[in-house]
């Protein structure tokens, strides 16, 4: 697939959560941001339908981020993998540690899902 070429399926399906994570993660130690992204990327050999994480900091020209400075996505082949992401153990320790690193904590971060599926 050529560079920056996107490839979406003609019949999406599954969930993808996203998080929104303040600007505080900045100062957040670049290793402790490493020890995170590695908690949340190891699920994915225990939970079965997970898929992906994808980290990335907003790259939107708009003016609407609310503070909100980086992201990331995981995707689900459907809304039994995103529960049982949920309800993991390693899961819930993950999450603990991403709170914990922002100065905002729980107020430093916002999480969506997106039924992929969907029509509006």
């Amino acid at each position: 697939m050529p560079a920056g070429k996107v490839i979406v399926s003609a019949e999406p399906s599954g969930i993808c959560a996203g998080a929104l994570v303040e600007e505080s993660i900045d100062d957040v130690p670049t290793d402790e941001k490493a020890a995170i992204r590695a908690d949340l990327e190891a699920l994915r050999e225990h939970v079965g339908g997970m898929g992906p994480v994808r980290f990335s900091a907003n790259v939107s020209p708009e003016p609407f981020a609310r503070g909100f400075t980086h992201s990331f996505t995981v995707d689900f082949d459907d809304e039994a993998a995103r529960d049982a992401y949920l309800a993991h153990p390693e899961h819930q320790r993950a999450g603990a540690r991403l709170v914990a690193a922002l100065a905002g904590g729980t107020d430093g971060l916002l999480v969506i899902d997106l039924d992929l599926a969907a029509t509006v």
